[in-house]
């Protein structure tokens, strides 16, 4: 999958390699995270575009954290926590499914329009934050001072 200009690999090994750290402390794909948030807009704009798949609509796993989210929250935090990068990646992160959650609520209102505006603007352009968020990640990892504390 490609971020921003190149392909990133995976950032599960560049995080490892980057700190030395035990494999139980990072056991996050993160292609596979950026590539769930991508589907789960693709399913949200399906579904407002009249999409007939009725389990579409319930977005049972939007509900939970997703495992980025929670990779936000613990291991991520534990050993990135203060540097720019990563609060940049997890405030976006959050607003990404903040934003998705408003639409989710819109069209369970009825309101498909709103739901479907929403999701061309701001949602859309979450979702190109996050991809950035997770390249800008990425670059850091391969510079220490990407990862200072400032």
């Amino acid at each position: 999958m490609q971020y921003v200009g190149e392909s990133t690999g995976k950032m599960k090994s560049m995080f490892l390699a980057h700190n030395n750290a035990a494999p139980h402390a990072i056991d996050l794909d993160f292609d596979e995270e950026a590539e769930s948030h991508v589907v789960l807009y693709s399913r949200l704009m399906h579904y407002l575009r009249g999409g007939d798949d009725s389990s579409d609509g319930d977005f049972v796993e939007h509900r939970q954290a997703c495992a980025l989210g929670r990779w936000l929250q613990h291991e991520g935090a534990a050993l990135y926590g203060l540097s720019q990068p990563f609060r940049r990646l997890r405030d976006i992160h959050e607003q990404f499914h903040r934003e998705a959650e408003s639409a989710l609520a819109l069209l369970h209102a009825g309101s498909w329009k709103a739901a479907e505006q929403l999701c061309r603007r701001e949602l859309s352009l979450s979702l190109r934050r996050v991809l950035v968020a997770i390249t800008e990640m990425d670059e850091a990892m391969h510079s220490k001072a990407g990862l200072s504390v400032n």
